[in-house]
């Protein structure tokens, strides 16, 4: 037995009882009410008119459906999807992570581009299951590398033309990693390390596509890994000022990159260096 007889509660049905006979359309109620027994209960509360023989109204037909069982199985059902999609995007930063270990990048690379492409997909327009979607993949951009012998890419000088060629199959390794999954995130990575070294003007590898015909996520990540890439410290060379990689993003913009991206890029600088200087490598 439901105590649904306080004066607010009868006052809401009274007021909602004139809407029905005004509208004559069925009403459906999804709310909490607190059971005789004291204990909280979810409920769905159906009304609609009933009419006599001549078709005037006669009354009004209200049921309550006990629903507590099945919200909390609801409820349950999506903490568990909410824990398999942080168990993937856990996974995905750590396998990131150990990649970017490995070529002896910074420690914080992968979670910065990550970051940096959020912020750009929101600002380009992307709703915010396909920002979180390329956040989540980003990290994986370079899973190819994997492939890589480690006296290429360690290598702390300038690369022969026969071990640049080796170092560009790891977009096609990666992407050959992540094709036969079934899962969306997973998919978009395999995208991403694919074409993340393709180029606006189409002089990029591996497909040599051009413009548009680069995916979005991969011409947004291209632009943070780049930034990210040449601001910090590698194996074969010093990290650049903030004024000359800024410079150079201009330069390349049209070229190497996407203008739209380059400018979104800029005119959020502050809060792209806000999340350079957040995830920094000293904060490891």
């Amino acid at each position: 037995m439901f105590d649904i007889s306080s004066r607010e509660l009868a006052e809401a049905y009274h007021q909602a009882d004139v809407e029905l006979l005004k509208t004559k359309k069925p009403q459906v109620y999804d709310f909490q009410i607190v059971s005789s027994t004291g204990k909280n209960k979810s409920v769905i509360f159906n009304k609609a008119i009933f009419t006599d023989q001549a078709g005037e109204v006669a009354g009004i037909i209200g049921v309550i459906q006990d629903i507590t069982e099945m919200k909390q199985a609801q409820e349950y059902l999506q903490k568990v999807n909410e824990e398999i999609i942080d168990t993937q995007k856990e996974v995905i930063y750590t396998l990131g992570e150990i990649i970017e270990t490995r070529s002896q990048e910074a420690a914080k690379h992968v979670v910065r581009v990550a970051e940096y492409s959020h912020l750009i997909g929101l600002k380009y327009g992307l709703n915010q299951e396909d920002a979180m979607l390329l956040k989540i993949a980003a990290p994986m951009h370079d899973i190819g590398k994997i492939g890589i012998p480690d006296h290429i890419l360690n290598k702390p000088g300038p690369l022969t033309r026969e071990e640049f060629d080796c170092i560009k199959t790891h977009t096609t390794i990666g992407y050959n990693i992540m094709k036969k999954s079934s899962h969306k995130i997973l998919k978009i990575a395999g995208i991403i390390a694919l074409s993340h070294h393709e180029r606006w003007d189409g002089t990029g590898y591996p497909q040599g596509i051009a413009g548009e015909q680069i995916n979005v996520f991969s011409r947004i990540v291209s632009v943070a890994d780049v930034f990210d890439a040449v601001s910090h410290k590698r194996c074969y060379k010093e990290a650049w000022p903030l004024h000359q990689v800024r410079h150079y993003l201009v330069e390349q913009c049209g070229k190497m990159f996407d203008p739209r991206v380059i400018t979104l890029f800029l005119d959020n600088w502050e809060e792209i260096l806000m999340i350079r200087s957040e995830y920094s490598d000293a904060s490891s």
